[in-house]
């Protein structure tokens, strides 16, 4: 679509009592979401596959092995469940948990000057929410669009993300111990003088060869798939729990703002609520934390 065939559909849009941004905007960014809705479908896909993987991985192949003892494999293997559990729950929580800004009417006038108007949903929309175009949605305390569970992270399912984050975190440390040691034992030692072995492309060539068995193999790839989940579960881990206790969005920290900062415990409060560290162990979603995602304090206005 052309220039000329873009603006005329502006210029009908503002004759017929319509936004022409919005109408312009609709047709401009088409082709960009439909770009990034294949990372939503990537994310997603990477995720369930890894965790799949690595449950059957673990349970039918590495924790037998490392394990011989059967009161310790009984553990060992529930504890691989708990880790299972909690992925599962929490993305789950984390997708269908939106926090989008749903208003029973629009407001006619501004409630404060924090509030903005935004050209995408034609409604005015509260201090912190902003438009996500894959979402199609205003977000409360909006944070991020991660790929990974195909949603904003915002006001409502940001404690589900964080957790989810920590549980990825953990279990990939716990998935490497197994599979190294499943390693050490049938095939060989990362740290032996072979280690190049490990290297994928000489994987690869002594599987075709017949030097490396196709479960050894499989093994040696969930290594490396592991490594991933860990420091990318770490980094937006990190990120995550540095921002919530300045009291910020990771949109906020980039553009300097820190307006809306209290202190620590209102920061915890506001994304986990009571009984914050139970949370950690097992999802609660009964469970609300302080505020409406609508409403917020702020130390000075802008």
């Amino acid at each position: 679509m052309s220039l000329r065939d873009k603006m005329g559909m502006a210029w009908e849009a503002a004759r017929n009592g319509k936004s022409p941004l919005l109408e312009y905007s609709k047709v401009y960014e088409m082709p960009q979401n439909d770009g990034l809705k294949v990372l939503n479908c990537f994310g997603r896909s990477f995720y369930f596959g890894v965790l799949l993987s690595s449950l059957a991985v673990s349970q039918l192949v590495t924790v037998p092995v490392v394990y011989d003892d059967p009161d310790v494999l009984f553990w060992r293997r529930a504890l691989v469940w708990y880790a299972f559990f909690n992925l599962v729950v929490n993305y789950g929580l984390t997708v269908f948990t939106t926090s989008f800004y749903t208003p029973g009417s629009l407001p006619t006038q501004v409630p404060n000057k924090l509030w903005t108007f935004c050209t995408s949903t034609e409604q005015y929309i509260p201090p912190r929410a902003h438009y996500c175009p894959l979402c199609r949605a205003c977000v409360l305390k909006r944070d991020h669009h991660c790929f990974f569970v195909a949603t904003c992270v915002g006001f409502f399912n940001q404690r589900y993300f964080i957790v989810l984050l920590l549980h990825v975190v953990w279990s990939s440390v716990y998935m490497l111990y197994l599979d190294i040691n499943y390693l050490s034992i049938v095939y060989q030692s990362s740290f032996s003088s072979n280690w190049y072995n490990f290297i994928l492309p000489i994987t690869f060539f002594n599987w075709l060869l017949g030097y490396v068995t196709t479960t050894t193999a499989g093994v040696i790839i969930m290594v490396y798939l592991t490594l991933m989940s860990f420091f990318g579960g770490l980094g937006f881990f990190v990120c995550q729990i540095f921002v919530m206790f300045r009291g910020q969005t990771t949109r906020e920290f980039w553009k300097g703002s820190r307006i809306y900062r209290t202190n620590l415990y209102d920061h915890v409060m506001s994304v986990f609520g009571p009984f914050w560290p139970l949370q950690l162990l097992i999802p609660l979603p009964f469970l609300r934390q302080r505020g409406d995602g609508v409403n917020w304090c702020t130390t000075k206005y802008v």
